[in-house]
């Protein structure tokens, strides 16, 4: 969040199997190229503010960065 790392985790860690999941989601709703399924977060994560910027890496995929529009 706003170039600081709040948090960090893998797979392992998940309740769901990526597999799982996606079958699920394409159960209920299209599933198109490009499209991002962000099953939630670890602790440790915090609240996050209007306007903050976050970004998620993937090892092997990339990253993307969006900006916060409504406060949680």
């Amino acid at each position: 969040v706003n170039g600081q790392k709040r948090q960090s985790s893998n797979r392992r860690q998940l309740i769901f199997t990526v597999l799982q999941s996606t079958a699920f989601i394409s159960s209920v709703m299209t599933l198109r190229t490009g499209d991002v399924i962000d099953k939630g977060k670890t602790s440790g994560g915090g609240k996050l503010g209007k306007g903050e910027r976050v970004t998620v890496k993937v090892e092997g995929s990339g990253e993307r960065a969006n900006k916060v529009r409504e406060e949680w």
